[in-house]
């Protein structure tokens, strides 16, 4: 039939709940949270400054950050506040991940030793 598409295939790459159908039958993911995108390294604070006044992440440093952006007074302060939370997320989340890697290899079991000369 003409005019019919065939329904969307919803994407499985995304940590993201896909939201319910438009009134056009697309789905739509969800809007990324202030914890996706500290997670994700896709936080940029000239876009996204405003989610820091929502829900606190769950990294401590991060949390830190956002409490002092929500007791920021002025639109200029909440802005640098914002770099800051954006170059601290950076941070946190490649020492997160570093760490995690740390720990993989030091709980890793433990490997025979092989000479390289021969016995």
């Amino acid at each position: 039939m003409l005019g019919t598409a065939a329904p969307p295939v919803p994407r499985t790459n995304t940590t993201r709940a896909l939201a319910t159908p438009t009134a056009i039958g697309v789905l739509v993911p969800n809007p990324k949270t202030l914890a996706d995108h500290a997670r994700d390294g896709t936080f940029r604070s000239r876009r996204h400054h405003e989610l820091l006044a929502g829900p606190a992440v769950p990294w401590p440093t991060l949390a830190a950050i956002q409490g002092l952006y929500n007791a920021a007074t002025s639109e200029p302060e909440r802005r640098a506040i914002g770099v800051e939370f954006q170059r601290a997320a950076r941070m946190e989340i490649v020492d997160d991940e570093l760490r995690r890697e740390l720990d993989e290899i030091l709980n890793m079991p433990p490997k025979p030793f092989t000479s390289v000369f021969g016995s």
